[in-house]
């Protein structure tokens, strides 16, 4: 008996669904079993703030260990270059963490398709603090996610680094500002000498351009969410732990991921046009616009991060992430369980699994702000240690070789 495809909940905004639900309709159920195996291999949607990472049951060991040593020679490369940075980066790289992990815990959700999305905040680190220490921000805060609150699998770390670090710091933004660049109004070579000059002042990497560059970030934004999305296709086709089609699971994912992407370009600007108005600027200097200086810049995201994390995430949707709705699609009727809700594996459960509390029986509301709080304060501290014991390592080896030269 053919099954009977549901039609999904009633509209807020036309225009979005008249774009994207013909596209939902054109997909044919399917009565393909999510994972292969026995029930033990399934997953299933919880409660609580949605899954936003590839879980370990997702990935072979094969893809899942490759992934991993790709990310860590990247994460090497990125270290290496923030031990040259100044003492500055190792606060910046604290407060932006912990904002783009508060971020991440509201999810919104996409009218029509009973999907949500959250911001990743790979491009908008990579433009305020560079691609380097961007990529180690992002790193601190997944491993956090993965390691406290069980929110993305341990063997997944690496995948999930790539997608969400890797890709917007060393793929696209170099592209962003390449075309930012192709924005102003003086030609490429006095724009190079402009820029080179503007960077030593500021330490920032993006030079301001015109209304070119806002389109630039607005698209780099965009396509590290959409390219993001297919290489968690790709990885999770090339594990072959699933018998998903592969086509319709591409399609799918690309589908519910492009208002995803378009959320996090237009976010991506509106945080840049806010700390400048008349062009988009690096954060890291006493700038025209509504934030005023230095100071105030990192007070504000340090108080966004606060704020988002115990306020804003009580009205984060419940709806799942875009992979998770993706997979819920092909789940022949039966509840699938993120291996990330059961330990991971792990002989210890995550302290704040699920971004709860353990051990403590408060509102759900009240628990997730709580977990959200403490991961807020965590990844700051986290961040930024990692940064500062990078620039002391390479301090210290420096003034070895000077030492032993003179010796």
């Amino acid at each position: 008996m053919p099954c009977q495809k549901k039609r999904r909940s009633s509209l807020l905004f036309p225009l979005p669904i008249i774009l994207f639900r013909p596209f939902f309709y054109v997909l044919p159920c399917t009565h393909s079993r999510l994972a292969r195996g026995n029930g033990d291999d399934m997953l299933m949607l919880q409660g609580g703030i949605a899954k936003m990472h590839i879980s370990d049951a997702l990935l072979s060991a094969r893809v899942g260990g490759g992934m991993l040593g790709i990310s860590a020679l990247a994460v090497g490369y990125a270290s290496r270059r923030v031990a040259a940075a100044d003492a500055e980066t190792v606060p910046r790289m604290g407060i932006l963490a912990a904002f783009v992990f508060a971020a991440q815990m509201v999810n919104v959700a996409i009218p029509g398709t009973g999907a949500s999305g959250h911001l990743v905040g790979g491009m908008l680190l990579a433009i305020l603090l560079g691609p380097d220490a961007a990529l180690l921000a992002v790193t601190s805060v997944l491993l956090i996610q993965a390691f406290l609150f069980g929110d993305g699998g341990l063997l997944a770390l690496g995948a999930n680094i790539f997608n969400m670090g890797v890709l917007p710091c060393y793929g696209i933004f170099p592209l962003v500002a390449f075309f930012a660049g192709r924005g102003h109004a003086s030609g490429r070579k006095e724009f190079r000498e402009e820029e080179r000059e503007f960077r030593k002042e500021t330490g920032g990497l993006l030079y301001p351009g015109r209304s070119l560059t806002t389109v630039a970030v607005f698209f780099g934004a965009f396509l590290s969410i959409v390219l993001g999305a297919a290489l968690v296709v790709a990885e999770i086709l090339l594990s072959g732990k699933t018998l998903l089609p592969s086509g319709k699971f591409f399609f799918l994912m690309l589908l519910v991921h492009i208002p995803i992407g378009l959320f996090e370009g237009g976010i991506t600007v509106l945080i840049l046009r806010f700390l400048g108005r008349e062009s988009i600027v690096p954060a890291l200097k006493l700038v025209e616009g509504s934030c005023g200086g230095r100071r105030t810049v990192w007070t504000f995201f340090g108080t966004a991060a606060l704020v988002t994390a115990l306020v804003v995430s009580a009205f984060a949707s419940q709806a799942p992430d875009g992979l998770n709705w993706s997979l819920e699609y092909f789940r022949n009727g039966i509840g699938y369980r993120d291996a990330t809700t059961e330990g991971n594996g792990r002989a210890v459960p995550a302290p704040f699994e699920n971004y709860r509390i353990s051990g403590i029986e408060w509102e759900e509301s009240a628990e997730r702000a709580l977990a959200g709080g403490a991961g807020v304060v965590i990844t700051l501290i986290g961040s930024a240690v990692w940064g500062g014991g990078v620039i002391w390592l390479s301090a210290r080896r420096n003034r070895r070789k000077r030492r032993d030269g003179r010796g």
